[in-house]
Order: structure tokens, then C-alpha cells, then sequence
């Protein structure tokens, strides 16, 4: 399990859509996976003595290793939205048997473009 906290952090290996050094410094290669690349990201927010905490996890692994990140991940080709998004908050928090809403849908601006990423927030 990753280590939770209140904070924010963004993530991005590419840079007009060329890998960056660091990316292949890691040996990050993005040809090795499906296609079109789809992601979940899980914010879930609670009320605390009259604050609103947002739950985030310590990233484990680059890039940005060691930073503040909301949970989630790739979806895998054989589930769903929904399914990724509890397993990724299972995987990375512990927790589980929550309810989760669709928010919002991100994704490329042109639809031909394939090769951007997705992202589904749940709340």
C-alpha cells in the first residue's frame, strides 16, 4: 500500500508528443502498450472537522517517484471504467467497497488521434 497524504502532483513524459530523455533514460517505452491508452484516476474527498481532505498516494515508481499523485492508473483491455477504477484504488490505498461516481470523461481533442491518452475521473 502507498503512503496517503493531502497534496498534488501532475505527470507528463512526453513533450510534443516526442519521449523525453528521462523517459528513456527509464526505459519507458509507450509502442509496448495497447492502444488507445486509457486511464482512471479516483479522487475521493471526505469531510473532517469541517475540512475537505482529498485522499493521495506517494508514487513508488517514476516518473516522479516520491510525489503526491490522486490514485488510479491504465485500465486494462479486458475490464471496465468502473472495474479499473476499484481495483487501482484498492491497489494503491486499501480501499475498497466504496461508492464512485463518473465526473468527468478527458480525452484527445482530435478523435483520430489514438494515441493520446484518456483519462476517466470518478469521485
Amino acid at each position: 500500500m502507498e503512503e496517503m497524504e493531502l497534496q498534488n502532483a501532475t505527470v507528463d513524459d512526453t513533450h510534443d508528443g516526442v519521449q523525453t530523455a528521462e523517459a528513456k533514460a527509464h526505459h519507458y517505452d509507450a509502442t509496448k502498450f495497447d492502444r488507445p491508452s486509457v486511464t482512471v484516476d479516483v479522487v475521493m474527498m471526505s469531510l473532517r472537522q469541517r475540512d475537505l481532505q482529498v485522499l493521495l498516494v506517494k508514487r513508488r515508481s517514476w516518473p516522479y517517484e516520491g510525489m503526491w499523485a490522486i490514485p488510479g492508473g491504465f485500465v486494462n483491455m479486458d475490464e471496465s471504467l468502473e472495474e479499473a477504477a476499484k481495483r487501482e484504488l484498492q491497489e494503491e490505498t486499501g480501499v475498497q467497497d466504496v461508492y464512485l461516481e463518473q465526473l468527468y470523461t478527458f480525452g484527445p481533442e482530435n478523435p483520430g488521434d489514438y494515441s493520446g491518452l484518456f483519462c476517466f475521473a470518478r469521485l
